[in-house]
Formats: C-alpha cells, structure tokens, sequence
C-alpha cells in the first residue's frame, strides 16, 4: 500500500515463453517492485516455468492457473452464445487469485482469452486500470479474416457489445496498449487504437543487454548455456521454426526432415549449423534428427539466441512460416551480423495458415524488414516430402 492506504502492486499474466519476457522487461522499465504474475497453463512447459519462476525471488508471487477447460468450452461456441460466456465473466476469474484488492494495474497479452477477460472485468469494476502488452503481430493488424459478410461485421461491431473483436485491445477496458513499434498504430488514422499505443519503456536489446537480466535468464533457462556453447564461431547458421500446425501433418517427421534437406539449397550457402526451435504450444516432440542438426529447446524464446550467438556467426538465417520472434531476433542481431528472412509455403490446406503468413508480410513490410518467400518449395516434389 502507498502512505495514502491505495494499493501501489500490479498484477501481469503470461500465456507463453516470450510473454515473460514482455512482462518482465516491463516492470525492469518501469522500475516497479511489487508485481505478482499469474502464468496460464497455454504451452507445455507452463507448469514447470512457473516453478523456476518462483525460485528466482523476482515477482512477490507466482501464480499458476490451467484454464484449458474454458478455452476448449469457449472455442466451440456461436456468436450469441459468446455474448452469453464473456458477459457472465466472474466464473470466468481464476481460482488461485483470491482479491484483486491490492492491485491497482493489470498487464495482459490478450483481451479475448477467457480468463484474461474475466480478470479485465474484475479491474474494470473496481476502477483500476488495464494494459496490454505485445504478443505478437496480432496487435499490429486487424484479426477479421472472416469471409461471411454477416460475421465479418459481426467481428467489427464486437466491441460494442464489450465482446473481443478485430482488435487486441480495442475494448473499452482497456487504457493502453504497449507496443515495440506503435508508430504502425499511430501513423494509421484509421486504426481504432492509435490513441491507445504506447512505446515500451525499453527496447528488446536495451532489455536482454542488462546484466542482471541476462544472469536471470540463464537460470531460468540453463539450456541457454548448452546453446551458447553449439553456436562455434562461423559463417552461417539456419533456423528452422516450427508452428503449432505442425502437430497435425501428415508424415511429420519425413516433412521435418525434408525441410532441413533442402535447406542448403533455399539459403544457397554452406551452413555451419542448422537449428530446429520447435513453437512452444506444439504438443509433439521431434525427435533427434542427427548430429548436424540442433534443438533450440521449444521452451527457450527464440528471442534468447540473441544471447547465444552475439558476435559470434556473420549470416544468420531464419526459415518461418510467419513469426514475430523472427522479425524481433532480426532487431535484435541485424548489427552483429547478416540477417537473412525466408517464408516458407504450408503444405497443408488450411486457409487461415495462409492467413498468418500474410498478416505476417505485411507487419514485416511496414517495418521495412526484407522478407524472401520461397514459392519454389510449392512443387510436386515437394509435395511428396
């Protein structure tokens, strides 16, 4: 409490591994000293972070809460039964939260996952405020991909009915939206959150260049020192990312070991090292691949390379489907060494994987991030991994 008796404590909740790493950059940059954390149970290592969380004595407490129940539940519903689930939002709050009453700040990745929403509501009743904070390139582009006309509008009007609609953090409970780039906001006239965007206090490098934060890390993620380590001294080394579609393609490991075959011939160079950084909600491990190809454990934010490889390789290159680890590794090393953007065709028919990809482009485009997508890949051969 401040000397006024008002609650000075703020509250963050985290759905994956690079989201930590937002909320903690947050509250180093803003120098805020009591903070708890609430870590949703969104990836498969989310039990034992928050573990590891707890030993590291930087947050006052740690919770941990598994809401796959009501996502599942959510998921499967139709418009009007939405409007039904969000606005019935108080079941909707935690279990291992018992008051809000100490908190006067909420940072949060989503304004649409349910428990998120319900711990939003539960701000907005008391008066308190609420920020989102990147997640991703979702909060730099409009998410109405809907083709049905009725829906679409549906999705854009969603706000008025204090539903999530087509934009992270458009709701009205939420104050702020805390962005790396918010120019992309601000500059569009027509986007609903320019007036929301804020900078972060620190950038992703001045962030991960803290010594402190950087022995943080390594403790929470002693495999950052076995990665350090296989990152030798060269020329060029490739990642390869995964993605949660991954868990469902047919012949997943001949498709995985397909990719890694071709990759000399897309990037068109020798290769001292390849990677495979497996997407942290995938629920199927890879297995081994052999000794030329390493494992970036799928717990590590792809973000943390950074601290492996500083000055240590002069061609990085980064194979994706669309992620915004990669264009935030590309920040992160585009000064220490060539950094190389290859987008990778799906072979799988599902339209909305087509969809993040473009949404992807164009994030990456409006930050004047080269991007090379290798449409060749789409061909019989290919096709038959």
């Amino acid at each position: 409490m401040s000397a006024h008796g008002r609650p000075q404590k703020k509250l963050f909740v985290c759905t994956r591994p690079y989201q930590y790493l937002m909320c903690r950059l947050i509250k180093d940059g803003y120098m805020y000293n009591a903070c708890d954390l609430l870590v949703l149970n969104h990836f498969d290592d989310a039990p034992a972070l928050t573990h590891a969380l707890r030993t590291l004595r930087v947050w006052e407490r740690v919770f941990f809460e598994d809401d796959t129940e009501q996502n599942r539940r959510n998921a499967g519903l139709n418009s009007l039964q939405k409007l039904f689930f969000y606005h019935n939002w108080r079941p909707l709050l935690p279990a291992s939260i018992s008051s809000y009453d100490e908190y006067d700040g909420l940072f949060l990745a989503h304004d649409g996952v349910a428990t998120e929403y319900g711990i939003m509501r539960q701000f907005n009743a008391q008066g308190k405020h609420a920020t989102v904070y990147e997640e991703g390139f979702g909060n730099y582009v409009c998410t109405n991909d809907h083709t049905d006309n009725a829906t679409r509008l549906l999705k854009r009007l969603a706000h008025w009915f204090r539903l999530p609609g087509d934009h992270i953090g458009r709701l009205q409970y939420i104050d702020t939206v805390l962005l790396q780039w918010p120019e992309i906001l601000t500059r569009d006239r027509t986007n609903p959150l320019k007036k929301k965007a804020r900078a972060l206090p620190l950038t992703l490098r001045e962030f991960l260049s803290r010594d402190q934060i950087r022995e943080e890390m390594e403790t929470l993620y002693p495999e950052l020192e076995v990665l350090s380590s296989s990152v030798q001294k060269g020329n060029a080394v490739a990642i390869l990312l995964g993605d949660l579609w991954w868990d469902v393609v047919p012949n997943r490991e001949q498709y995985v070991r397909s990719l890694l075959g071709r990759i000399p011939l897309i990037t068109g160079t020798h290769l001292d090292r390849i990677f495979i950084k497996q997407h942290p909600g995938e629920m199927k491990v890879l297995e081994p691949l052999g000794n030329e190809v390493g494992f970036i454990p799928k717990r590590l934010p792809l973000e943390l390379f950074f601290l492996a490889a500083k000055g240590k390789i002069k061609d990085l290159f980064l194979l994706s489907f669309g992620s915004t680890a990669i264009l935030n590794l590309h920040e992160l090393l585009s000064k220490e060494c060539r950094v190389h953007i290859l987008i990778l065709p799906t072979p799988l028919p599902d339209t909305s994987v087509d969809v993040t990809t473009r949404r992807f482009l164009v994030l990456a485009d409006s930050l004047g991030i080269p991007c090379t997508p290798v449409a060749a890949w789409r061909t019989k051969e290919a096709s038959r991994y």
